[in-house]
């Protein structure tokens, strides 16, 4: 069927013969006049076969009834169509390659190509055509038109689809599938199936039974079961398969009977088996699961049960009957709620209700009343079970002022099974007695009670210096605000509060002491928020584990400052004197020679002045002794006024005072002593014109000084074994040797 408009129709075709040629027109003509071809147009249209008939043009010049109905064309329309204009534009290449081979004579066999109805639908049809061959002008043999006709394989191609859909669909499913022939051989295994059985996915299956993937037990019971599947329908159950390597494959099985369809076909049975190993496997481990769960329940230290959401009991294992003291049986016939205390059950009942109602967790801690005896420990035999059995009912039934009983405290952590098909929502949860840990909680209460009001500081420690724990009265010296709990987020060290007992401390050898013997004593200092330092009296004690390594560290610290502050006035009271404030001979000594030592260390000069009050008696005998301890103070605030703070100055006793000053580095001894006495002299001075502008003193006052200093001759003669005594001694006669020196030249100091 060439279509003329795509190409043009060769004259003759070289080699062929003439055959006949049948009438050309619309219509198809049959030689023998007008009623023979009226016969032969109605046989024609009488077919299933779509017909047709091109011209040398390639115009349709004849479309029967059939080909009409399937494509929808009139047989005007078709008069104005070439037959590639009904071809699907994916086919119309093969087609026009198939009319190349008809124009040349060649007749095409089983052509197969999608054609387009007027509503636009697509037939498959395959068929034949065949070239008409006349003589030409020229003698010649010469194409001049074609027949063809076509079968509509629409349905079957359909049909095919769909098997390949469904081959592909089986293949793709997880179930071994597989069709048995009458014979018990495999007609076909699906790809799940040989892999499940480990045939090969190209394996020949002529000759392998069914029975041929079984073991030997199963053979003949599978034959039986086919047999009774072909003879009376479908038949479920399960069997065992071959797997790879020879392993059992538990599977279901489902075989269904499928007649013979047609005198050429034969029955067969498919059979679907599913790979059972999964569930099986799920089953043994449900089962051992269940079986630990037994085991786990009865060893458990925690009671177990099994409850209806209205409490009602149907399983509690032996450590639940223990805690309520009763065998399990008396337990879920009386109900564990007849336990609780009166005054938690409100509230355990409505929090119980609402978690169970909401799906939800449930943890409470409660108090039961449990009898102070096992309400059951009669023995299980004769009368004495009659006993038991009795007073266990008489126990219930009095009321519970009644009842002899021991308070225990325990908490229920408790979660809700949805309800399946199996059976209702369920409620299974744990108990624990936890009265212990209670009071241990109530003992820590009443004991932190305790530690937050003692007005002592109380620390506990990690072994790696975080404080854990700071009393109220540590968190006020430390600035902490909050309670106990802000103590961590605060970040507190113990280097940071007491840097002494640091790693690189002086004292660090007090924490290895604690560690060591337990428990250390002694004073120390705790800085507090402001900076400043405050003595404390201090107990360290190392608490360790079974093992023996220190889980943490707690100390108490006293304030001891009032008490070094007192300590510090008894020792200022004996070192200084108590007229002038200046420091006494004992305290002169003791300070003057540390000084003495500091100097020397870092080889610097020193220089003593020895004073006394000129005409002291006289002051006495004149105005009086309260007149002459002024002058002494005066004498003194003119001394503190001559030298610096860091200067050693005292009162060695009646009005003679001596003073210890360290020189600067690189200054000179010699220097420094003349500085001073003149400066001395410059403040008496000032001091007279002061009480004389003033009028506090009728008198003016005297003094006699001399002056000693490191690496003068007078102190290697006059302290040979003694340095600084050697010193003093040469500051008192520089004192003599300036106060005869007045005397022998009247006016001149």
């Amino acid at each position: 069927m060439p279509p003329a408009a795509s190409r043009p129709w060769p004259a003759r075709v070289p080699g062929a013969h003439d055959r006949p040629v049948r009438p050309e027109g619309v219509h198809v003509g049959v030689p023998g006049g007008a009623e023979d071809d009226a016969d032969a147009r109605a046989l024609l249209d009488h077919t299933d076969e779509l017909l047709c008939r091109t011209d040398a043009a390639g115009r349709l010049t004849f479309v029967n009834a059939a080909w009409r109905r399937a494509l929808g064309y009139t047989a005007a329309e078709a008069a104005r169509l070439t037959p590639v204009d009904v071809v699907a534009p994916e086919d119309r290449a093969r087609y026009l390659a198939a009319a190349r081979r008809l124009v040349a004579g060649a007749p095409v066999r089983d052509f197969e190509a999608l054609l387009l109805a007027k509503d636009g639908r697509r037939v498959a049809c395959r068929g034949w055509a065949v070239p008409r061959i006349a003589s030409g002008p020229d003698g010649r043999p010469t194409c001049v038109g074609t027949d063809a006709g076509y079968r509509d394989v629409t349905a079957e191609r359909r049909a095919d689809r769909t098997q390949t859909r469904l081959a592909a669909a089986l293949d793709a499913a997880p179930d071994f599938v597989a069709l048995v022939a009458p014979d018990g051989g495999l007609a076909y295994v699906n790809r799940a199936g040989r892999h499940l059985v480990g045939l090969a996915e190209d394996a020949d299956l002529a000759g392998v039974h069914l029975t041929d993937l079984q073991p030997a037990r199963e053979q003949a019971r599978m034959a039986t079961i086919e047999a009774a599947a072909r003879a009376g329908g479908t038949w479920t159950g399960e069997s065992v398969l071959l797997g790879a390597a020879g392993l059992e494959v538990p599977v279901s099985l489902v075989l269904v009977p499928h007649p013979a369809v047609g005198a050429d076909d034969v029955p067969l049975v498919s059979v679907v088996a599913r790979d059972l190993r999964a569930r099986v496997a799920a089953e043994g481990a449900l089962a051992a699961s269940e079986a630990r769960f037994r085991a786990l329940s009865a060893a458990s230290p925690l009671g177990v049960f099994d409850a209806a959401p209205d409490g009602a009991l149907a399983y509690v294992n032996p450590r639940m009957a223990a805690l309520w003291r009763a065998m399990p049986d008396a337990l879920l016939h009386f109900g564990w709620r007849d336990w609780v205390h009166p005054d938690d059950r409100d509230a355990l009942l409505a929090g119980w209700t609402a978690a169970n109602t909401e799906g939800a967790e449930f943890v409470h801690e409660f108090r039961i009343r449990v009898p102070v005896a096992p309400v059951d420990a009669a023995s299980a035999a004769g009368a004495a079970a009659d006993v038991t059995a009795n007073r266990r009912a008489a126990w219930h039934r009095a009321g519970d002022h009644e009842r002899p009983a021991e308070v225990r405290w325990v908490r229920v952590r408790s979660a809700v099974l949805p309800a399946t098909s199996d059976g209702p929502a369920r409620v299974v949860g744990t108990v624990e007695d936890v009265t212990e840990r209670v009071e241990r909680v109530a003992a820590k209460r009443r004991l932190t009670a305790i530690l937050e009001a003692s007005p002592d500081v109380v620390v506990v420690a990690t072994p790696d210096g975080r404080l854990d724990y700071l009393n109220a009265s540590g968190r006020r010296l430390l600035g902490v605000a909050g309670g106990p709990e802000a103590v961590r987020a605060a970040g507190l060290t113990v280097a940071a509060v007491q840097p002494q007992l640091a790693p690189d401390g002086p004292m660090a050898g007090a924490v290895a002491h604690a560690v060591r013997e337990g428990v250390w004593r002694g004073e120390t200092v705790l800085r507090k928020c402001d900076g400043r330092d405050i003595p404390v009296e201090q107990v360290l004690v190392a608490h360790t584990g079974a093992d023996g390594a220190v889980e943490y560290l707690s100390a108490t610290l006293r304030d001891v400052t009032e008490r070094k502050q007192h300590e510090a006035t008894l020792r200022a009271l004996a070192l200084v004197d108590a007229l002038t404030g200046l420091y006494n001979r004992r305290g002169f000594l003791a300070v003057a020679e540390r000084e003495w030592a500091r100097a020397a260390a870092a080889g610097h000069g020193v220089v003593v002045v020895y004073a006394d009050l000129d005409a002291f008696k006289a002051v006495n005998d004149t105005y009086g002794h309260a007149a002459g301890d002024r002058a002494l103070a005066e004498v003194a605030g003119v001394l503190r006024r001559t030298f610096r703070e860091a200067d050693v100055v005292g009162r060695l006793g009646g009005d003679e005072f001596v003073a210890f000053a360290r020189c600067g580095p690189g200054q000179d001894a010699a220097a420094t002593a003349a500085r001073v006495l003149a400066r001395l002299d410059g403040e008496l001075a000032a001091a007279n014109a002061r009480a004389a502008t003033d009028g506090t003193r009728a008198y003016a006052l005297g003094l006699s000084a001399g002056a000693a200093h490191t690496g003068g001759p007078e102190v290697e003669a006059a302290a040979p074994t003694h340095a600084l005594a050697g010193l003093m001694a040469a500051a008192d006669a520089a004192l003599y040797d300036r106060k005869l020196a007045r005397r022998q030249a009247p006016g001149r100091r």
